[in-house]
């Protein structure tokens, strides 16, 4: 049976606006995809206008695309052709529709976990603020939806990334009255002058499943790095933490 994952905003494509209290990513997008939401419904009720003929637009260069058929191990780009990485095993993995060119998304093929990385803008950095500000984000949208947490958002120490933030919580499972728990990351690490994001959200039963694809993002943003460096590689990576503790 195939389980509808609903994932929280967690992907960001601008800077957080500056306001008297902090401002986490996730927030800053989610008020950036409300405006453009707006301007798209105002956009639908205006009547039709001719306007001058133009010079076509150049048509942006071609980046590689994750490819389920691509060989293990095997780059793909992402970030407007600026990174690569090695995706998750295709085996166990296949690309969904990316939702431009910064993100790349991928679900597991029993349809019960989602991994997804994402370039966020050169000018976004984690310092203990932000820190902060994106855990604060994360236990306000819980208790607005009402959510039963089983872990609250919490940092948890790992020296290979920028920030690593653990959570856990129900949620309603399609075609059963039996809640599912997901377990979830939010992963950043600094790659080339740019922050790039790894989220991965599980709701199998098995932890070892979870474990699973917990690192698979991991794998896959350690081996981000800027095309044109270093090629990237499968890295192995310390088993993130599952159900059974951290």
């Amino acid at each position: 049976m195939r389980i509808l994952l609903c994932i929280p905003v967690l992907f960001c494509l601008a800077a957080p606006a500056i306001a008297d209290e902090p401002i986490s990513p996730e927030e800053a997008y989610k008020r950036m995809q409300e405006r453009a939401s707006a301007r798209k419904k105002a956009a639908e009720t205006q009547p039709a206008a001719a306007t001058p003929a133009t010079r076509p637009a150049a048509k942006p260069a071609p980046v590689k695309a994750a490819d389920p058929n691509s060989p293990a191990g095997d780059p793909v780009q992402f970030g407007g052709g600026k990174f690569q990485f090695v995706p998750p095993p295709a085996d166990a993995w296949e690309p969904t529709k990316q939702s431009g060119d910064r993100i790349a998304a991928y679900t597991n093929k029993s349809h019960d976990a989602v991994v997804a990385l994402q370039v966020l803008p050169p000018d976004m950095v984690i310092d203990s603020q932000i820190s902060q500000a994106i855990v604060k984000q994360l236990v306000d949208a819980r208790q607005k939806t009402k959510t039963k947490m089983l872990m609250q958002p919490t940092i948890e120490p790992d020296d290979r990334l920028a920030l690593k933030v653990h959570e856990r919580y129900e949620v309603a499972a399609r075609g059963s009255d039996a809640p599912k728990v997901a377990d979830q990351l939010h992963l950043y690490r600094n790659v080339g002058g740019n922050l790039i994001m790894s989220t991965v959200n599980s709701v199998a039963e098995d932890p070892e499943a979870v474990q699973a694809a917990q690192t698979a993002a991991v794998d896959a943003l350690l081996s981000a790095a800027p095309v044109g460096g270093s090629a990237a590689k499968r890295h192995g990576s310390r088993p993130a933490a599952g159900r059974g503790g951290h």
